[in-house]
């Protein structure tokens, strides 16, 4: 599987328990497979322009 195609399958699962959810940011980065939150947050930012907590309240609204 292309690395670009596990990359979203993670992101749409984190925006999934981001709005669904309340577990919190580190928990979700470990539930969906990154080893290290500076990572998750680097890829998150570049493929939403918002973090994982601004893009928590916009969906939560």
């Amino acid at each position: 599987m292309s690395c670009l195609i596990l990359q979203n399958i993670k992101l749409k699962q984190a925006c999934f328990y981001l709005s669904k959810t309340n577990l919190s940011v580190q928990e979700i980065i470990e539930k969906v497979g990154y080893s290290g939150s500076s990572h998750f947050y680097h890829i998150f930012k570049k493929n939403f322009t918002l973090t994982p907590n601004e893009y928590r309240k916009q969906v939560q609204k």
